[in-house]
């Protein structure tokens, strides 16, 4: 198509190349041959090519042929100028709004309650004509001034009317467009770093900073299979998201105008940590941006414990701490701040947070004062800790005792032990005892007891009946099965009515089994306790005199721990808390047994 002549109709241009000789070129309509307007031939040694003009009138089919003849061979083309293009309201998505003629199209702000067919485009504002066409050629005109963006051209049947696409041949759309539109979507130059439950905004905003009103937002949490965390779409925020997210995240709505589609993560987790998508999609375009968010939980201070001896004197120091993320770096320094090389480092994951126990061997020096440190980013904890030098210079006795000691009592049991009942009077009122004073749990349930001075009322506690002010003695308690308790001695005078640490100071030598899985002596510092296997049976250990109470692992026929150079001037009772509970996970008694004897 070369152009219009006034008042006549549309200009035709057919080509035809590559002929020889000179072949025969005529325009034809449905009924019969065209006046041709002029014919212009070019030729050169070895091919001919001819054009020929014809200004095609409208008629019933306004369907036109090109024919090109040579001998007994023939090639023709067709076009078909469209003269009543009509709008096929049955394609239109919901928000366009034709006229009665269906010669007109425009968005509406309002999405319209129409049937939903499978015709129906819903993926972009677009409709098709209801003209379709499997061959020949066509045209029709559309008029776009006074627009400022618009798409028109032809597109397959077949294309997707649901799901978003781009505008291109390989999707099925032949199209031109006006677009004020395009954008790039911005975030920040770097990983993002904040403090667990704290608030963070992810940004994400377009540039040029045109309206983000009427796209759609959507915000990914990559690398788990591109969850789906946040949705803007149709002017409304979804509620279609992931549950760990669900009531944590919004949009900045009023700041959409402005293109800021950045999204506000409320109270972070640690498991929030990870790389984050911001996708914003128009209707015939789409940006996004990805970055990664990293989450800082700071936990504990450094607890420091005393493991044992090494056999050159030293002594085994263990650094713990609990609920730094990500990884934080732990350090043994001596009071001159220099580094002292770890001997290992054992990393525990949960969900939330790293477990770290770091240990080191040290020697007996002129201070004696030892730091562990735990340092994240900007953050820092230390704890220190001062050793005697006694205590250096006692290791080659300690190591010796422990290996009579065990001998010991395995020989000893037999004449030290003692029959341990427990006291009723004793026993705070949620406690359940059996009849034969043997067994004690936590019962739940405020038992009407009355309230006389020996009893516990803050600790879940009872004492043995058995008081002693001289001489040794030895008992064992089962201890299989629960996940949490308390047991050793106390002297007859401690606190019953209110809080008190169980500690040496407070008149409490014992040890605990805390979370199903760690093991303290309750020393005024608390001991974390390495143990080879979990406890089943404890047997404990009393000399007076000595100032030693012990405790062994009666199934291993080993050591536990020893409180050593005790001072004892008050009556001593056996000591037992079962610890609540813990809705049936520690509802096993604590049982008082037989010493079983062996050779």
């Amino acid at each position: 198509m070369e152009g219009y002549s006034i008042g006549k109709g549309v200009s035709l241009l057919c080509e035809s190349n590559n002929w020889w000789p000179e072949p025969e070129v005529v325009w034809l309509d449905n009924d019969g041959n065209l006046p041709a307007e002029d014919t212009e031939t070019l030729g050169d040694p070895e091919r001919f090519h001819v054009k020929k003009r014809v200004t095609a009138q409208d008629g019933n089919t306004n369907r036109f042929y090109c024919r090109a003849m040579l001998r007994d061979h023939m090639k023709e083309a067709v076009i078909v100028i469209w003269k009543d293009v009509t709008l096929d309201p049955d394609t239109a998505h919901p928000n366009l709004f034709l006229s009665d003629g269906g010669k007109q199209v425009m968005h509406g702000n309002k999405q319209q309650d129409l049937p939903d067919n499978s015709k129906r485009i819903t993926n972009r504002f677009s409709v098709l004509g209801k003209e379709g066409f499997s061959s020949g050629r066509f045209y029709n005109e559309v008029q776009v001034s006074g627009k400022t963006e618009w798409d028109i051209g032809v597109v397959k049947e077949s294309v997707n009317r649901e799901r978003f696409i781009t505008l291109s041949p390989k999707s099925g759309f032949w199209t031109v467009c006006l677009k004020n539109d395009q954008f790039q979507v911005v975030g920040p130059d770097g990983p993002l770093v904040v403090g667990a439950g704290e608030d963070l905004i992810l940004p994400c905003s377009l540039k040029p900073n045109i309206s983000a009103v009427d796209m759609t937002v959507e915000w990914f949490k990559l690398h788990t299979s591109d969850l789906l965390l946040h949705l803007y779409e149709g002017g409304a925020e979804s509620k279609n998201q992931i549950q760990s997210y669900r009531g944590r995240t919004s949009l900045f709505k009023e700041e959409l105008q402005k293109g800021n589609a950045s999204l506000k993560l409320s109270r972070v987790k640690t498991t929030d940590e990870g790389e984050y998508k911001c996708v914003v999609r128009s209707e015939n375009w789409i940006d996004d941006i990805a970055f990664s968010v990293s989450v800082a939980a700071v936990g504990t201070y450094p607890v420091i414990s005393m493991e044992g001896y090494s056999t050159d004197g030293g002594l085994h120091l263990l650094c713990e701490i609990k609920g730094w993320n990500p990884e934080p770096e732990v350090l043994w320094l001596n009071s001159d701040g220099k580094l002292l090389p770890a001997e290992d480092t054992e990393t525990l994951r949960d969900t939330e947070s790293f477990h770290v126990k770091k240990r080191v061997t040290v020697q007996d020096s002129d201070t004696n004062r030892f730091y562990c440190r735990v340092i994240l980013r900007d953050h820092m904890k230390e704890t220190g800790i001062v050793i005697s030098s006694q205590v250096f210079h006692t290791w080659r006795r300690h190591i010796i005792w422990i290996s009579v000691l065990v001998l010991f009592i395995e020989k000893q049991k037999q004449i030290d032990e003692v029959d341990v009942t427990l006291n009723p009077d004793t026993a705070h009122p949620k406690l359940i005892l059996s009849d034969d004073g043997k067994k004690v749990r936590d019962g739940e349930t405020q038992q009407k007891l009355p309230d006389n001075p020996e009893r516990f009322n803050y600790w879940l506690s009872v004492l043995g009946k058995e008081e002693f002010t001289t001489g040794r003695f030895y008992y064992e308690v089962q201890v299989s099965g629960k996940t949490d308790w308390t047991l050793g001695v106390a002297t007859k005078s401690v606190n019953r009515k209110e809080f008190s640490t169980w500690s040496p100071e407070n008149g409490y030598w014992t040890i605990s089994l805390w979370n199903r899985n760690e093991y303290k002596a309750l020393a005024d510092t608390p001991v974390l306790l390495s143990l080879k296997q979990k406890l089943q049976r404890v047997g404990v250990f009393v000399d007076y005199e000595e100032g030693l109470v012990s405790f062994y692992d009666v199934e291993a026929r080993s050591h536990i721990y020893s409180f050593t150079d005790q001072i004892f001037t008050e009556i001593l009772c056996p000591y037992f808390c079962p610890w609540p509970n813990d809705g049936g996970r520690n509802s096993t008694p604590l049982i008082i047994t037989p010493v079983n004897h062996t050779e």
